[in-house]
């Protein structure tokens, strides 16, 4: 981990010496920013070191926005709701788990929870607008039980449910470190995995050249 670290400032540093005109911008939605898209710009810096990369982290709904409007020509988004003047295509296959704190009920229940069980749950939730939430809201139910509480951080969703504050639903991306912890419990869904595709958007035709062709 110390190496990696070393050699993502490495990247960094020879990333910021890059001239102006090698400068490239995308989007990225909260999980694809923080777990997937380091390592993206890492391998796009092996193959052209004079890029400088750029990356805006929003939800998936400010991501479509982004790319809608040109303010970026790629983006990526774990939502399923693409717009369809749009482009896209599957870059990842994302896994979302239900998570809960030790002391809840759900923790040491031998049948698994099922879909009306969650939907009838107040959950610990993203806020409206990312991909998670748009995910949920099409598996399970859009009249689902209103929010305990509502972040735009999986950090800070990690950190509650932690707390003891209550279930949520997230991607196995962002809670593997603290279920290898024990700091909340995996618990299994009824009608088995949710599993959803990351997407990567963008107007027009594909990228053929630059550094968003090679991202």
């Amino acid at each position: 981990e110390a190496l990696q670290s070393l050699n993502t400032l490495w990247t960094g540093a020879q990333a910021l010496a890059a001239p102006a005109d090698r400068e490239f911008t995308f989007a990225a939605s909260m999980t694809v920013a923080e777990h997937l898209a380091p390592t993206w710009i890492g391998r796009l810096h092996e193959v052209d070191p004079r890029i400088k990369t750029k990356l805006r982290v929003m939800n998936s709904r400010e991501v479509i926005a982004a790319v809608n409007n040109r303010d970026v020509a790629l983006g990526f988004v774990e939502t399923p709701d693409v717009p369809p003047q749009l482009s896209s295509t599957t870059v990842w296959t994302d896994e979302l788990v239900l998570i809960a704190p030790p002391g809840h009920p759900w923790a040491t229940r031998r049948e698994p929870v099922t879909l009306r069980e969650l939907a009838a749950t107040h959950l610990v939730e993203r806020e409206a607008g990312s991909g998670t939430r748009a995910f949920l809201d099409e598996r399970v139910g859009a009249a689902r039980a209103t929010p305990i509480v509502e972040f735009n951080s999986n950090s800070a969703i990690c950190q509650s449910v932690s707390a003891g504050m209550g279930p949520a639903v997230l991607s196995r991306l962002a809670v593997e470190g603290s279920l290898r912890m024990g700091s909340f419990i995996q618990v299994p869904l009824h009608e088995g995995n949710l599993v959803r595709n990351l997407q990567a958007i963008w107007r027009g035709p594909a990228p053929s050249e630059g550094p968003a062709a090679m991202l």
